[in-house]
């Protein structure tokens, strides 16, 4: 028994090595694919369709890699049209605005216990605002994900997304903090408000449901959603740094070249105060914000591809455009040519026309 226990333990072991080393073998060649041996010989279909069967599991179970989805997603943000960036834009800037408004008054105010419950309502409503023009933001790059129009917005389906922001978002603005503080559970946490934001605008979905699709969009591919969070934290963080870097020079860069004396040229250090602080924090998020959804809607988008095939269907009609799209610029390229005239040589003279 000892001796078959050890028997089958080192084949166990030898199977983990094995499947290690072809793990390792499609890593490399993800990062280097000009590495990657080409197969020869008459084994040569059956290991090209090892490796893409390899490659397939790995997709499925683990998900696309973490810098190729950001990639992705930074693509799909530059084919938006401007009508989907205003309408973003619209709803972002102003809560921005109040926020900062808020936060100024509220730690500065005279009377700001007055105006306590007021703004407060006004800063709940810019919120809602805020959420609905990022479900939309999230539907145009999902139809652009899709190789579809955008659906239009209506009444109904207003309402019914600001009543599902309404159940769901408050919770993040108590359970992301303390998700940071606690820093293990904050990609899980952080992964379902923003799919709860991707899914809210679904057609017929009630809160209930989307909060079931946010949990199982947070609890898919939590090894990439995990690294996507910590290569946007760390961006953001150096774009905050770039911000704040660029608050100390502009004062210094005036009194230098047009002799401007300010407050801030005299003490430097009187720009690190809380109001400017929030207020570049506020201006990174907002930047953030749109390649964070683009992320999370193709986040959404493969894992429903899993079970729909829409991405195969994307990929044929991609597929199909493609030849048209190059015999009409390969027409266009050639009609100048077609279009221009032939011109021959001139003949020669007549001898009896040559003047005296």
């Amino acid at each position: 028994n000892t001796q078959g226990g050890s028997h089958w333990q080192g084949v166990s072991k030898a199977h983990r090595m094995e499947a290690s080393l072809k793990h390792f073998r499609f890593v490399l060649c993800r990062l280097n694919p000009e590495s990657s041996p080409t197969p020869d010989g008459a084994d040569a279909p059956a290991r090209r369709g090892a490796d893409a069967e390899m490659k397939r599991r790995f997709l499925v179970q683990e998900g696309q890699p973490a810098l190729d989805l950001i990639e992705e997603a930074s693509l799909l943000l530059r084919q938006l049209p401007v009508e989907a960036w205003c309408a973003y834009l619209a709803g972002s800037l102003p809560f921005l605005a109040a926020l900062l408004y808020f936060w100024a008054d509220m730690s500065l105010g005279a009377a700001s216990e007055d105006r306590l419950g007021l703004s407060a309502l006004l800063l709940a409503l810019l919120f809602t605002a805020a959420k609905l023009s990022q479900s939309r933001l999230a539907e145009h790059l999902a139809a652009r994900a899709r190789g579809a129009a955008p659906p239009p917005w209506g009444v109904r389906g207003t309402l019914r997304t600001t009543a599902i922001h309404l159940a769901l978002q408050p919770w993040g603005l108590l359970l992301i903090p303390l998700a940071l503080v606690a820093t293990a559970p904050a990609g899980w946490v952080i992964a379902f408000f923003q799919t709860a934001t991707v899914r809210a605008a679904d057609p017929g979905a009630s809160p209930r449901d989307v909060a079931r699709r946010a949990w199982q969009g947070a609890r898919r591919w939590q090894l990439q959603h995990h690294a996507v969070f910590s290569i946007l934290s760390g961006l953001g963080f150096f774009l905050f740094l770039n911000l704040l870097a660029l608050c100390f020079l502009i004062p210094f860069l005036l009194h230098t070249f047009l002799g401007i004396e300010s407050t801030l040229t005299r003490s430097p250090w009187s720009t690190l105060n809380s109001t400017l602080l929030a207020t570049l924090t506020g201006i990174t998020l907002l930047m953030m914000d749109p390649l964070c959804k683009g992320v999370f809607v193709l986040r959404e988008f493969q894992g429903d591809a899993l079970h729909t095939g829409e991405d195969l269907r994307v990929a044929l009609r991609r597929r199909r455009t493609q030849p048209a799209l190059s015999g009409l610029l390969l027409l266009l390229l050639l009609l100048p040519v077609a279009q221009s005239p032939c011109t021959a040589a001139d003949p020669p003279p007549h001898p009896g026309s040559e003047r005296p």
